[in-house]
């Protein structure tokens, strides 16, 4: 994590899914005075965070009709309330191998992050990198969703997720034999 705070100079949060929200687990400050501050044990919606839309992207469409029928509670006026954008934003998500969050947390704030998978494919865990909208702009998003894809990626493969094929790597990430 502090290698890609070091490339993006933003703050990093490794986050994992506990029932209907997103818990941070580890992060590392950003590089400049000004920084989002997210608390280690801190937890976030679903549905208005980077992190909780990859998780999302990882339900099964009951899951997410459940969610969805709990209701999304508006944090700030560019909080996805509805069930259609949801949806619409999930299967951006599922196209592209990461979720944006766009003020819609809190205003100010802009926020990347991309699914580190484990076990049979399934996602494990979400990585971010979050900061001021003005330098985690809506024009370098799709650098940052292709940086946090590649770290990911390299996480996934260390923790036994095999990309190529969906089975879990053996010992020494190798694939398992016969």
């Amino acid at each position: 994590m502090t290698e890609l705070q070091e490339l993006t100079g933003e703050t990093t949060n490794l986050t994992v899914l506990h029932r209907d929200e997103v818990v941070n687990i580890d992060r590392v400050g950003g590089t400049y005075r000004v920084e989002t501050v997210g608390t280690i044990g801190g937890r976030y919606p679903l549905h208005c965070t980077a992190a909780g839309k990859v998780f999302l992207s990882g339900f099964a469409k009951r899951r997410v009709e459940v969610l969805i029928a709990k209701g999304l509670p508006r944090l700030t006026p560019n909080t996805i309330c509805d069930r259609a954008s949801l949806l619409r934003e999930i299967d951006k998500v599922r196209t592209q191998g990461y979720a944006a969050n766009r003020e819609e947390l809190e205003i100010g704030l802009y926020a990347v992050a991309a699914p580190i998978r484990g076990i049979g494919r399934r996602i494990a865990a979400a990585l971010c990198v979050s900061g001021p909208v003005y330098r985690v702009t809506a024009q370098r998003i799709p650098d940052l969703g292709s940086i946090l894809k590649c770290f990911a990626a390299e996480i996934s493969t260390l923790i036994g997720a095999d990309s190529t094929n969906g089975s879990v790597a053996g010992q020494n990430g190798h694939p398992p034999s016969g």
